[in-house]
């Protein structure tokens, strides 16, 4: 769902528009798994992960990024 919302926000306004709105997303659909009080933390990651798109110019070096802090989160829980 990522993928297609940050590449249609990409094409309609740049990619500035589609790194935040893609960022916004995330940390929106992250809420009801967490609660409110950590959406300026998913956000923050959201951003990052859309500027590790951008630089690797595919989806998959930031797809490999969230399941990799997905397992180190579980390691640390």
């Amino acid at each position: 769902m990522r993928g297609a919302l940050f590449d249609a926000l990409q094409r309609w306004r740049g990619s500035d528009v589609a790194v935040i709105g893609a960022a916004i997303a995330f940390a929106a659909l992250h809420v009801p798994l967490y609660g409110w009080h950590v959406l300026p933390l998913d956000l923050a990651v959201g951003l990052g992960l859309g500027g590790l798109r951008l630089a690797a110019g595919t989806w998959t070096a930031p797809a490999i990024a969230h399941v990799g802090a997905d397992l180190a989160g579980w390691w640390f829980v």
